[in-house]
């Protein structure tokens, strides 16, 4: 037969009885404080990987952008969020990333073939510089942007597993 243990019993004191309540509670406290740190730090882990992931993001559509460049107001507009997402990322990734050097590089490549687009009629007066341009347009569309892209991928594939 089992009895219950009471705190008149004689067993365990009322001091006792409330050390145990004030550990209790005191374990409870820092089990709640533990896993709120924990989930602020995922939070935090979270915010920047969004933010990393939209250089990333913002990269794709200007290159997708530059490729059939026809200065329409929403191409203008991911010109800017690239732009933007490249000068932030000198807060978001370490210079030795190489990250922020290869997005410059990356808007360099873009703001020519946007230069060679809106300037097309105005070259036709100058077939032989129409000539060099179209080629080296090309070259970019072609080659040098697509390479930089991929060692941009490269470089941010380290910040954008988010399981790590």
């Amino acid at each position: 037969m089992c009895v219950p243990v009471t705190a008149t019993d004689g067993l365990f004191s009322p001091a006792l009885w409330s050390a145990l309540a004030a550990t209790g509670a005191a374990v409870a406290a820092f089990l709640a404080w533990q896993s709120q740190g924990r989930d602020h730090r995922e939070r935090i882990r979270l915010d920047l990987y969004e933010r990393r992931y939209e250089i990333y993001k913002a990269t794709l559509d200007f290159y997708n952008d530059i490729l059939v460049w026809k200065s329409a107001p929403e191409q203008f507009s991911a010109r800017d969020r690239f732009f933007y997402a490249y000068q932030q990322s000198g807060f978001l990734f370490s210079k030795e990333s190489g990250i922020e050097a290869l997005l410059k590089q990356l808007f360099d490549y873009g703001s020519k073939v946007i230069a060679y687009n809106q300037s097309f009629e105005a070259l036709r007066a100058n077939p032989p510089l129409q000539i060099q341009l179209f080629e080296e347009n090309n070259d970019i569309l072609m080659r040098r942007f697509p390479a930089a892209f991929d060692e941009l991928k490269l470089a941010l594939a380290k910040y954008l597993n988010f399981h790590n």
